[in-house]
């Protein structure tokens, strides 16, 4: 089966009105830094799909709770600074907020109804992702540093 098969599969299964993420990588901006991003998509209507990319609300370095992960391996802070927090995510606990990425005050987003429209892939080299959608599986959340 083919990734853009398993994309309308992925899609077909979506109530309109949700948003899955639906990749996360790493984007290296400088040595030792990088940009934690996270593809989502949501389903506008029973024909129209929209992909978008956001950044998580980062709370803090993981590498900040390494006193506690010695005296207990299984810890997990279940909030920062009054947030709760959801996951880790690279080297970072997040929260459950995301900002548009890259201006938190613009919606960066791409409308389509076929998830074999070229512009998809335009759209994603755009933006920096250096994969094409035939490449990324959906719904796997999966850490790749370029």
């Amino acid at each position: 089966m083919s990734k853009i098969s398993t994309w309308i599969e992925y899609g077909n299964e979506m109530k309109i009105g949700d948003h899955h993420e639906v990749y996360y990588w790493e984007n290296p901006v400088s040595p030792g830094y990088t940009n934690d991003l996270c593809l989502f998509l949501s389903k506008s209507s029973s024909e129209k799909f929209k992909l978008y990319i956001m950044t998580p609300q980062r709370l803090g370095l993981i590498e900040e709770t390494e006193s506690q992960r010695e005296n207990d391996p299984d810890f997990f802070p279940d909030e920062i600074n009054g947030e709760p927090v959801r996951r880790c995510l690279g080297e970072y606990y997040i929260g459950y907020d995301f900002y548009d990425y890259p201006d938190p005050n613009k919606n960066n987003e791409i409308e389509f109804k076929a998830f074999s429209d070229p512009k998809i892939n335009e759209w994603l080299k755009k933006n920096g992702v250096n994969y094409s959608l035939e490449k990324i599986e959906p719904g796997k959340i999966t850490t790749s540093t370029w």
